[in-house]
């Protein structure tokens, strides 16, 4: 006999001696992939697998349908007001992963003064009503992960000796996590027929997709997607040591696509309603070997709609 079986719809199915046969649902762990995913999510994702959960992830009709649940005058920025949608489309679920974009945030200068940067679990509280509990997770290198992991294990699993199992599997993936970026970056691009300027912005929002979308509208070449992250970083340090570290990302890499040989102009993108972007966009030009030009959401999405250029999905 059978004494247990895990369906596709996400039920479980407990065969007891006598027969009899119970049903309970599995958990099911949301994910938000609008911000920053790629940096965290294939960690999460694996341990929430194998603790027996089902992690779900938004998709493009399910942000869709879920556009209108969101106030945009709660959430004026665009990635925010997406995310937030994303939140409100998983809102059946029994919890949902969100990343903390700053952990551990000591600083009140710069992105920090705006609440979706410094408290982004906090701030999809406030705006979207009815979400499950929010867990938050570090965005970049954590070494708090191991009490982050084994936190969230209690949660699903609910039995001690299975939890110690669970994070010994996960363990050594954890313990590249507190070293490491997990973010993908792009391989050399061809420069010829390609604008000379290169793209800047939050990192958020300079995804894959946009940085494409950019090109292709001939508004830019490079991106800061080029740069790889821990060098950004030290570059922005290095200008100001006082940064946050997503602040710190962006100049640094505005520093060093600027002195790169055929890079005429940076172009930053702004972010709808972003409270933290004009600040941002003058330590950037402060930073700058070259011109510095503002770029706008709208004209990289030029006729299409926004959220078919911004929206970040994990599968579409």
């Amino acid at each position: 006999m059978r004494c247990w079986r895990a369906s596709s719809r996400g039920a479980a199915r407990v065969c007891l001696p006598d027969g009899r046969v119970l049903s309970s649902r599995l958990v099911r762990v949301g994910f938000l992939t609008q911000l920053l995913f790629e940096r965290y999510g294939a960690f999460w994702s694996a341990l929430v697998a194998s603790a027996g959960a089902v992690a779900v992830y938004p998709t493009r009709d399910g942000v869709m349908g879920h556009a209108a649940d969101v106030d945009h005058d709660a959430v004026p920025s665009l990635s925010f007001r997406l995310a937030a949608v994303q939140a409100a489309s998983l809102a059946d679920c029994d919890l949902i992963i969100v990343p903390e974009l700053n952990p551990e945030l000591d600083s009140a200068r710069g992105s920090a003064q705006d609440r979706w940067v410094a408290d982004l679990a906090g701030a999809l509280a406030d705006a979207v009503p009815g979400l499950p509990p929010l867990v938050s997770v570090a965005a970049y290198p954590d070494p708090a992960i191991e009490s982050r992991a084994v936190s969230l294990l209690q949660q699903l699993v609910h039995e001690t000796g299975a939890v110690t199992r669970v994070w010994a599997r996960n363990r050594a993936a954890a313990e590249r996590m507190t070293t490491t970026i997990a973010a993908p970056r792009r391989g050399p691009v061809a420069r010829a027929g390609l604008p000379s300027a290169a793209l800047v912005g939050q990192p958020w929002l300079v995804t894959e997709a946009v940085a494409a979308a950019a090109t292709e509208a001939a508004l830019t070449g490079l991106s800061m997607r080029s740069v790889p992250l821990d060098q950004a970083r030290a570059e922005g340090l290095s200008f100001d040591e006082r940064l946050i570290p997503t602040d710190a990302e962006v100049v640094g890499a505005a520093r060093v696509l600027s002195r790169r040989a055929g890079v005429t102009a940076l172009r930053y993108l702004v972010d709808e309603g972003a409270g933290s972007d004009a600040w941002l966009l003058r330590r950037v030009t402060q930073a700058s070997h070259k011109p510095v030009e503002q770029l706008t959401v709208r004209e990289v999405a030029r006729d299409a709609d926004l959220a078919g250029v911004f929206l970040n999905l994990s599968v579409d």
